[in-house]
């Protein structure tokens, strides 16, 4: 069976027996807030009560709470973004996710996936990445290494990326803007 076809049918099936009453899913889940969000904002969006929140959501679909965990971020961190405008690689283009701007964020997700690999007993992790969340998260997985020191694949550690709100490709004509 191809990869795409086995993919589909794991998330078909990850769906399916998801939505049985009383079924948990042993996924850990590790959410990565989107630019300017606190990891509060996905429990308990805008003070309201925690059942709106996607960490809720997420339980009352199977999901393990314990094995749910949100990037520790503040608000207030996203000001570190503009640290990026201090490496002369952001003026030429050539910037890395790894730098300056974001290299702070792309730390805690690879720390808060291996916390929950760990907590879950060694199962994958899905990272579900909001907005720039999304794609900071694609960029921490994209050469496939997770950590050069322990010679650990991405693949080792995570399942699958499902991302909402991220954009991955600029659009084709920049003026529909």
């Amino acid at each position: 069976m191809m990869n795409g076809n086995l993919f589909r049918l794991t998330t078909t099936l990850v769906c399916i027996v998801g939505c049985l009453e009383g079924f948990e899913i042993k996924t850990p889940v590790v959410i990565c807030p989107g630019f300017g969000n606190d990891q509060i904002d996905y429990y308990e969006p805008l003070e309201q009560p925690p059942e709106f929140g996607l960490v809720s959501a997420l339980e009352r679909r199977g999901f393990n709470p314990d094995l749910i965990s949100t990037i520790p971020v503040k608000r207030s961190d996203w000001l570190r973004v503009a640290g990026g405008l201090l490496d002369p690689k952001f003026y030429t283009n050539s910037a890395l996710p790894t730098g300056g701007g974001y290299g702070w964020y792309v730390k805690r997700l690879k720390e808060t996936v291996d916390e929950a690999y760990e907590k879950s007993g060694g199962n994958r992790v899905l990272v579900l990445g909001h907005s720039a969340g999304g794609w900071l998260a694609r960029a921490a997985m994209g050469d496939g290494v997770w950590c050069t020191e322990k010679q650990t694949r991405t693949s080792e550690r995570v399942q699958c990326l499902v991302t909402v709100g991220a954009i991955h490709r600029p659009p084709a004509d920049v003026g529909t803007c």
